[in-house]
């Protein structure tokens, strides 16, 4: 994907905010233009935040974060979150940061420590 957008390929170029295909309310009638992707993927994302009732005020974390795209839309529509992504290939919120990166506090002593 990083390639492709490197390379100029116009559907790598719909992947700028999130890394998921989307979803369909009518799959046989996806046409899977940009447009029709970017369409999608907003619709899967917006499904996805329904379905985690969020509030103001809480802690959200987005493992597989890919290029942050839904903690920026969480950002963006709700107040006073904390908002953690973590990924497997640094590539992706390192080539589209779509949050400012904030230091993150250490954990507390003794979290990670194995249980005896």
């Amino acid at each position: 994907m990083l390639t492709g957008q490197r390379e100029g390929l116009p559907v790598a170029q719909v992947f700028d905010r999130f890394v998921h295909w989307g979803f369909w309310d009518e799959p046989r009638r996806a046409t899977t233009d940009a447009a029709d992707l970017t369409r999608a993927m907003e619709q899967m994302n917006a499904l996805v935040l329904s379905a985690a009732e969020l509030t103001d005020g809480q802690s959200v974390p987005d493992c597989g974060c890919g290029f942050g795209g839904t903690l920026k839309s969480i950002d963006e529509s709700r107040r006073r979150m904390s908002l953690v992504g973590v990924n497997i290939d640094s590539r992706q919120p390192a080539a589209r940061p779509a949050l400012e990166p904030r230091p993150v506090p250490p954990l507390p002593r003794g979290l990670l420590a194995r249980q005896q």
